[in-house]
């Protein structure tokens, strides 16, 4: 398995819809669809055997619903990060999903370009919410303590810390991906990240952040 890949695991009763997402993530290099369920008892029995980094969760599911499911996950694989699916949105069950661990929601027949979008953020930043979502609800959930920052502005992540010195050297995203053995698509989003983690405005401002923080050296 390519390490760069996210592991995902898709849990939807409705067979037609399972298997179209499934197909169609599949396609993407950045993702390696691990399994999918058709309920949330089967999801809880796959994740005994099976490792995966962010689980797409329908909410109305027989025999074990997703908020059910969710409370499980949260608890069992802390881990793991979840994004909900739902025809429905309403802020009492987003409030509850969320703090019961859900880092996200999306449409029931959200466009697939959306889905990819949410697993990146979700998996680069922490959380993803649309416009659906309303910034009542999200200042509602920073206020109580259930949204943290999903990060902190110095604090770079692995990935982000190999990435850095290749931007400084004035390579592009092709080049860095290349190298890295990654997609261009992560690059950019790597890339995006650093200059809001450090305040910068263009590379310019990311070579004197890792100037001053000592990730690279004047030769």
């Amino acid at each position: 398995m390519n390490e760069s890949k996210i592991r995902v695991a898709l849990a939807e009763d409705h067979q037609i819809l399972r298997q179209g997402m499934m197909a169609m993530l599949s396609t993407e290099e950045d993702l390696e669809m691990t399994f999918d369920v058709s309920n949330g008892a089967e999801l809880i029995e796959a994740l005994n055997q099976k490792k995966v980094d962010i689980i797409i969760l329908d909410i109305e599911m027989p025999i074990l619903n997703g908020l059910d499911a969710l409370k499980i996950i949260s608890s069992k694989y802390p881990e793991i990060k979840v994004i909900m699916l739902s025809s429905y949105y309403e802020n009492e069950m987003i409030y509850q999903a969320i703090s019961d661990g859900a880092k996200g929601f999306l449409p029931k027949h959200a466009e697939i370009e959306v889905v990819i979008d949410a697993l990146n953020k979700v998996m680069l930043e922490g959380y993803y919410f649309d416009d659906k979502v309303t910034p009542k609800l999200i200042s509602m959930l920073t206020k109580n303590g259930i949204i943290f920052p999903p990060f902190e502005l110095d604090t770079l992540s692995n990935r982000e810390l190999e990435i850095l010195p290749l931007i400084c050297q004035g390579m592009k995203n092709k080049e860095i991906a290349e190298q890295l053995f990654i997609s261009e698509r992560t690059v950019e989003n790597h890339r995006k990240n650093l200059f809001i983690k450090t305040k910068s405005k263009n590379a310019y401002g990311l070579v004197i952040y890792a100037i001053k923080n000592g990730l690279i050296k004047l030769t």
